[in-house]
C-alpha cells in the first residue's frame, strides 16, 4: 500500500542542492508536517492535505509493505546529498537507522532469542569484568552519589549576560539544562523516582533528583524557553515531569521528533515543534538561535507493540544569519546514541562548542552497541564533532544496565587521560562553555 501526503517544507538542511554539492536551506514551517504526520499515523493520509498557509509543498510519499520486492530502503532513501535521513523500513512503514548491517538490516534491531539471552544474563548477575586503573580511587569516584542543590544563581546570571558563554546544569541521567544567548533549553527531563511505565517497578534513581519532582524550587524568573524530548523511552520522556512543567511552566514551548504529537496532544499539549532529521525551527529560541534536529542511532518505543512508530533524534543549538561554511553550533544534546559515521558529517558542518554525550548503560556490549555508546566511543563522538568540550550524561543515575556508575566514570576518564590532546581535570570552564557544578563530581573533559 502506498500513501502519501503533501507537507509545506520546513527550515531543513536536505532539502534543495547547492551549486557546490552542500545542502541549501529551505524557509517554511514544520506545522504542516506535523498535522499530516499524526493523519498518517492514525490511518487517514490522504493524497493531499489542505494547508492554510501561502507556502510551498512539497509531495512526500511513504510506503508500507514490501516496495519492489525490497527488504530495505534503498541508498536514495536513507542518504540525500551523503547526509543520513530518517527512513522507514518497506517492511512495516516504521522508521528505522539509515546504517544498515551487512545483512540489509537496522543495526538496533533485536530478536526474541536476543532478550530471552539478555534476560537470563541479567538474571545470573553482570559477568566478571577486567578491573580499570585510574588516578582517582573508586572511594573518591563514589562521590557523584551526593547531588547538590541547583545554582539558580548561577542560571540567573548566565541568562543576563547573553555575549556569555554557554552554561550546561547536569540534572542528573540524560536532563541537561543549557542556557545560551539569553535562552534556557531543557533537553530529556526525567525527574521521577522511577524511569518506568509503573510507580512501583522499574529502575530506581541511585541517587536523590537535583530538583523537587514537582518542581516547586525551580524558580518562576527562570522557566525553561524550550523543552526538547529526544525520543520516547522512559528514561527521556517521562510523564510526571511533562505534566509537572506545563503546570508549573504553561508558557514553555515543546520541541520533539516526528510522531511524538500523538502522544503530547493526549497529555494536554500542542508540540511548537515536530522535527524531522535535519530540520530548523528559527522560532524557539529568540531573534537569533534556531534548534536543528540532529540524526542519532538509536531506537523508540513506549511499549512492545509501538517500537519505531517515532522518530529519534539529538537536538543543537545554532546561530541564525551564518554564511560560514561551518556555522557555530554554541550547543549539542546527542540524545541516546550509539557511534555512527553522523557524527564526523556534524563536525564537518557545524564549529561545535559544548556536547553532551551519552557514556552509560552499555553493558553487554553484544546487546547495547548499536544503540548506547561506551566510554570509549563517547570520547570518539566528541572528536568526531570537534567539540570544544564535552559533558559526560547518561550514566550514574538510574540503573539500566550492568555495568555500575563508578565503571561508566572510569571508563571516560581512562579514555580521556590517555589521550596527549585531551584532559580529564576537573574543568568546568572555558573561553566559551561552562558546567555548573550541582553534583559534588561532574564528568567534564575539554581538548
Amino acid at each position: 500500500m502506498r500513501m502519501a501526503f503533501s507537507v509545506a517544507p520546513g527550515r531543513h538542511l536536505l532539502r534543495g542542492a547547492a551549486s557546490s554539492g552542500r545542502p541549501a536551506l529551505v524557509a517554511g514551517v514544520s506545522a504542516c508536517r506535523a498535522a499530516a504526520f499524526r493523519r498518517f499515523c492514525s490511518g487517514k493520509a490522504t493524497a493531499t492535505t489542505a494547508t492554510a498557509t501561502a507556502t510551498a509543498t512539497t509531495t512526500i510519499t511513504i510506503t508500507s509493505g514490501k516496495a519492489g520486492g525490497r527488504d530495505a530502503p534503498s541508498e536514495a532513501d536513507r542518504f540525500l546529498h551523503g547526509l543520513p535521513r530518517a527512513c522507514r523500513d518497506p517492511r512495516s512503514g516504521r522508521f528505522m537507522n539509515p546504517w544498515l548491517t551487512a545483512a540489509g538490516e537496522d543495526p538496533c534491531k533485536r530478536t526474541a532469542s536476543d532478550v530471552f539471552r539478555l534476560m537470563r544474563e541479567w538474571l545470573g548477575g553482570a559477568p566478571s569484568q577486567p578491573e580499570i586503573s585510574t588516578p582517582e580511587s573508586v572511594e573518591s569516584l563514589l562521590e557523584i552519589t551526593k547531588p547538590q542543590a541547583v545554582d539558580w544563581e548561577a542560571v540567573r546570571s548566565a541568562r543576563g549576560n547573553p555575549d556569555g558563554p554557554v552554561l550546561a546544569v547536569w540534572l542528573g541521567h540524560a536532563s541537561v539544562l543549557c542556557v545560551c544567548r539569553g535562552q534556557l533549553l531543557l533537553c530529556d527531563p526525567v525527574f521521577s523516582q522511577r524511569c518506568s511505565p509503573f510507580s512501583f517497578a522499574g529502575p530506581q534513581r541511585l541517587v536523590p533528583c537535583p530538583v523537587d519532582p514537582l518542581l516547586s524550587d525551580w524558580p518562576q524568573d527562570l522557566a525553561p524557553n524550550v523543552v526538547a524530548v529526544s525520543h520516547t523511552h522512559y528514561d527521556h520522556l517521562d510523564e510526571a515531569t511533562v505534566l509537572a512543567l506545563k503546570q508549573r511552566f504553561p508558557e514553555v514551548k515543546w520541541a520533539a521528533p516526528l510522531g511524538l504529537g500523538p502522544w503530547f496532544l493526549k497529555h494536554g499539549i500542542m508540540l511548537d515543534a515536530e522535527l524531522d532529521w535535519w530540520q530548523e525551527d528559527d522560532n524557539l529560541l529568540g531573534p537569533s538561535l534556531a534548534l536543528v534536529c540532529l540524526p542519532a542511532q538509536h531506537w523508540a518505543n513506549r511499549w512492545p507493540w509501538d517500537r519505531n512508530v517515532t522518530l529519534w533524534c539529538g537536538f543543537g543549538i545554532v546561530a541564525k544569519g551564518q554564511s560560514a561554511e561551518r556555522r557555530q553550533m554554541p550547543f549539542l544534546f546527542a540524545g541516546d546514541t550509539g557511534y555512527c559515521p553522523v557524527f564526523k558529517q556534524i563536525g564537518s558542518m557545524f564549529e561545535v562548542g559544548l556536547a553532551a554525550v551519552p557514556i552509560g548503560a552499555y553493558e553487554p556490549r553484544w546487546f547495547m552497541s548499536p544503540q548506547h555508546c561506551d566510554p570509549e566511543e563517547a570520547v570518539l563522538i566528541v572528536k568526531d564533532l570537534g567539540a570544544d568540550a564535552a559533558l559526560a550524561i547518561h550514566w550514574g543515575t538510574f540503573p539500566l544496565t550492568l555495568e555500575s556508575s563508578v565503571r561508566q566514570l572510569q571508563g571516560v576518564r581512562l579514555e580521556t587521560a590517555g589521550s596527549q590532546s585531551w584532559s580529564c581535570e576537573d574543568l568546568h570552564q572555558g573561553p566559551a562553555w561552562k558546567v555548573a557544578v550541582n553534583w559534588t563530581f561532574t564528568a567534564c573533559f575539554a581538548r
